[in-house]
């Protein structure tokens, strides 16, 4: 084979990083001509072709950063024709906030200093360009903050929830927002996650929020959950007694789930639940597989689930890589918990688990995997699909999330904006508006004649202009405070005075598009501990005509 991969980006990378480059190397750069050529596959399709000359050690680098930015992207807008400030349940953006990408390698080269260049398949077969590289997934964001942006690749495991969750370091939804919130009843607001599968055996099990909420005494007054189903605008499961995310690929189309909203302000949720009467503060955490004790396979064997024959169980363990759906097994005495019975290989991908080894001759005869001196049926591990009906008991795999309810007249005209975070999602903040508005305006002018010479009877009339004006345009200048914030306030509202993305929030969901144009942020250092006020300044994106 002419071309080798050498490097290929992680599984799930956010474009507007500089690890989103691949390396390849081919025993054919001594030809006239040479140049690699490759071509990128965005969601199965081929959105680009290139060339690239080898550097001087022979390889090409072929960085598909630019590329890949122009195909992901993510708007305030939902799949389900909304708003997401306006999300009730879960909700999933319009576009690719998540896209799955591979490239194919060949190259061209010609055999004389005069010769025609002609094509390869990147494996000395003339033809279009056939070394293929593995899927990876790219996401619509950059780094979380500056001291994270030397590193080559996003370490995106922290951001994956499939264990027992450490508060802010594992199990995190895609905010910097703090974890703690005060907020008014009409706020908006969601929380974004990882969901389903993000490449490898990667899954994150966010399958249903729980929301608990409390009195001014601390003391619970109820809690209830909100199942993340297709029907209530997630995915991709239909139900939590269908199959579990890491079955198989549910859907071909699994970029479509990577990332989804749940709804957190108080508006939000009193559209769906309701806000029990007396909670002074709620909190929310996702519930999910806890994965945290999965095994790593041995060599030969991969992370899979096994079902018994005729059972409907699902089994994680450790498949032979070279066993295929038709085998049968039979499960060892005296090595698990479960009674011996007759296993098939039900799908690659997952946790891992016990050795699977062992195998019959049954075939297809689930009958005679029946072993009455056993009991038959194995008994439910954890971690188990019951085919009856009966869903699993999930554990928290997410941080908490706490909002307080304060009082809020509203005595000020008080605005709530989102804006587009880090991560590509979208994050909230009420904005005092008392401090002043503005008009910049902005005209040209020409100088009129004041007689009209050319009549039949020239004349100077009293509202005659000599000095006229046109295009006259005015621009709104709002300037807007925090009140006093935190620390942890204070750093995350940087990524407000920097979105490229920022909307008003209108009291009945509408939203007004505006610009930051505060050129400057002063961000408090450790020596600096009181609290602050920050100030705002913005424009409407859109403003009225006068001429």
């Amino acid at each position: 084979m002419a071309i080798t991969i050498e490097r290929t980006p992680d599984h799930l990378q956010p474009t507007m990083t500089d690890g989103l480059f691949y390396t390849i190397s081919s025993d054919k750069t001594d030809q006239f001509k040479y140049r690699y050529i490759f071509e990128v596959y965005v969601n199965g399709s081929n959105v680009f072709t290139g060339k690239s000359t080898p550097n001087p050690e022979g390889l090409g680098v072929i960085d598909v950063s630019e590329v890949l930015k122009t195909y992901c992207n993510s708007t305030i807008l939902t799949k389900k024709d909304t708003y997401v400030h306006n999300t009730t349940e879960y909700s999933r953006y319009e576009e690719n906030d998540v896209i799955d990408y591979y490239l194919k390698f060949g190259e061209e080269y010609a055999t004389g200093l005069t010769a025609s260049v002609v094509q390869y398949t990147g494996a000395d077969t003339p033809g279009n360009p056939a070394i293929q590289s593995q899927t990876r997934k790219a996401f619509n964001g950059t780094y979380p903050t500056n001291i994270y942006a030397n590193r080559q690749d996003f370490d995106y495991g922290p951001y994956v929830m499939s264990g027992s969750p450490i508060q802010y370091q594992s199990g995190l939804f895609l905010t910097n927002s703090p974890r703690i919130m005060d907020v008014g009843l009409n706020d908006r607001g969601t929380l974004s996650f990882f969901n389903y599968w993000l490449g490898s055996y990667d899954y994150s099990y966010g399958y249903q929020a729980l929301y608990s909420f409390y009195d001014s005494n601390g003391s619970l007054i109820s809690s209830t959950t909100l199942d993340n189903f297709v029907s209530k605008g997630g995915g991709p499961l239909t139900g939590l007694t269908s199959e579990m995310y890491d079955n198989g690929i549910i859907d071909s189309n699994s970029y479509l789930y990577n990332i989804v909203n749940v709804a957190s302000g108080p508006w939000n949720i009193s559209q769906t639940i309701g806000l029990p009467t007396g909670t002074k503060y709620y909190q929310i955490q996702m519930y999910g597989v806890n994965q945290q004790a999965s095994t790593s396979c041995p060599i030969g064997y991969e992370p899979g689930y096994i079902t018994s024959c005729g059972f409907g169980y699902e089994i994680p363990v450790c498949i032979p890589s070279d066993a295929g759906s038709s085998d049968r097994f039979y499960w060892p005495t005296g090595i698990s918990q479960w009674n011996p019975d007759c296993f098939y290989i039900s799908s690659y991908g997952g946790p891992g688990g016990e050795v699977f080894t062992g195998g019959t001759n049954y075939g297809n005869q689930c009958g005679l995997c029946y072993d009455i001196q056993f009991g038959g049926l194995p008994e439910g591990p954890p971690n188990v699909v019951d085919g009856s009906g009966t869903p699993p008991t999930y554990s928290a795999v997410s941080e908490v999330f706490q909002y307080n309810i304060e009082d809020d007249c509203d005595y000020w005209n008080n605005k709530q904006l989102v804006w587009k975070n880090r991560y590509g999602t979208f994050d909230y903040f009420k904005f005092q508006k008392r401090k002043s508005e503005g008009l910049n305006i902005e005209r040209q002018t020409y100088k009129q004649l004041p007689v009209s010479w050319g009549s039949t009877n020239p004349s100077k009339s009293r509202v005659s202009r000599g000095i006229t004006d046109f295009n006259v345009s005015i621009t709104e200048t709002h300037v807007v405070n925090t009140g006093f914030v935190n620390q942890a306030t204070m750093v995350w509202l940087e990524e407000c005075y920097t979105s490229p993305e920022v909307y008003l929030i209108e009291a009945d969901g509408t939203l007004f598009p505006i610009n930051i144009t505060s050129t400057e942020y002063i961000r408090k250092n450790r020596g600096n501990t009181e609290i602050v006020n920050l100030e705002l300044t913005y424009t409407y994106s859109n403003n009225i005509r006068l001429i």
